[in-house]
């Protein structure tokens, strides 16, 4: 039996976990901003809520429960649901910008992105380092219009 590479074995962990939270809400970047403006605007502050947000997801097995509770149930304060829709969009970003990764970029682009085969590593560097290098401002510009 061929062994899968560590990029199709990170895509297989997270595409279920990025479907539950597509199911759960709408998620996408409303015109006329788009991914790439989008992901300039987020604040450092923003982008360290992420990184805590998103530590669930580089645990065995994935899941979407976070920081601040669950990101697919309803919140009743409307100051709570911004924040926290806002955090959504990051969080489903940064899933699709790992899946698009891992199929879309071209082979040679990956190859800068060294995957070691356990998840909790892979999905840390994507997730959360590569997500904060010129990498996601690439994807943006690549895929951004998609989203």
């Amino acid at each position: 039996m061929r062994k899968k590479n560590p990029w199709t074995l990170l895509r297989h962990r997270l595409q279920p976990v990025a479907e539950e939270l597509h199911r759960a809400t709408p998620w996408r970047i409303d015109p006329p901003a788009t991914v790439e403006s989008w992901l300039l605007s987020l604040t450092w502050i923003e982008l360290q809520t992420g990184d805590i947000a998103i530590e669930s997801l580089c645990e065995e097995p994935p899941a979407l429960n976070g920081c601040f509770g669950s990101l697919t149930s309803a919140v009743d304060e409307p100051k709570e649901e911004v924040l926290r829709d806002r955090l959504m969009q990051q969080v489903m970003h940064r899933l699709v910008f790992a899946l698009d990764l891992s199929e879309k970029l071209p082979k040679g682009y990956r190859d800068e992105h060294i995957l070691t085969g356990d998840y909790r590593h892979d999905a840390r560097e994507i997730l959360i380092f590569a997500w904060r290098s010129s990498s996601a401002l690439y994807w943006a510009s690549k895929f951004g219009v998609l989203y």
